[in-house]
């Protein structure tokens, strides 16, 4: 038989360890949210401002798409600078519906809904993993004038997320 003395300690360690754990979840929970809500809005601040920049120069993209511009292929990347770009803080790639330039490097498959719900005007985000690396994505629609819609998309890797938030685990 234990003591009222002994079972008041064991009820207040208890307590202790649990409200503890309750507020190390909280902690994890809450700071797993604000770096997830920067990523996301530090990609969209940078993809609506590349999609500003593209909608002013109004041919930029239709000329591009011209045959003749054989300097754009140069720009396509080897392999071993496709990974090293993958781990880049930050990429964009713009996405023509109807369109496949001489430079265009083939990414993760694209949900055609994705694309249609894009096309209406609203941004999207996803996250996906490439080569077990979890990259988040956000889908812009440029405003042109041609009859070809263009989609911007930013991706960034969560890697440095990740890190911090196993530092807290």
């Amino acid at each position: 038989m234990t003591s009222f003395r002994r079972r008041i300690q064991y009820s207040a360690l208890t307590l202790i360890v649990i409200l503890l754990v309750m507020f190390d979840v909280v902690v994890f929970w809450a700071f797993h949210t604000v770096l997830h809500t920067y990523v996301d809005a530090r990609l969209k601040a940078v993809a609506e401002a590349w999609a500003d920049i593209i909608e002013r120069n109004d041919g930029f993209l239709f000329a591009l798409s011209q045959p003749g511009q054989e300097a754009v292929g140069s720009a396509v990347p080897d392999k071993g600078q496709q990974i090293e770009l993958r781990e880049a803080a930050l990429s964009i790639r713009i996405l023509a519906l109807a369109w496949k330039g001489a430079a265009a490097v083939s990414g993760p498959p694209v949900d055609p809904q994705l694309l249609s719900q894009v096309g209406s005007g609203t941004p999207l985000y996803d996250t996906i993993y490439i080569d077990g690396l979890r990259v988040r994505r956000v889908w812009v629609p440029i405003k042109q004038e041609t009859t070809e819609p263009y989609i911007l998309q930013a991706e960034t890797p969560l890697r440095l997320t990740e890190k911090a938030l196993n530092g807290l685990a």
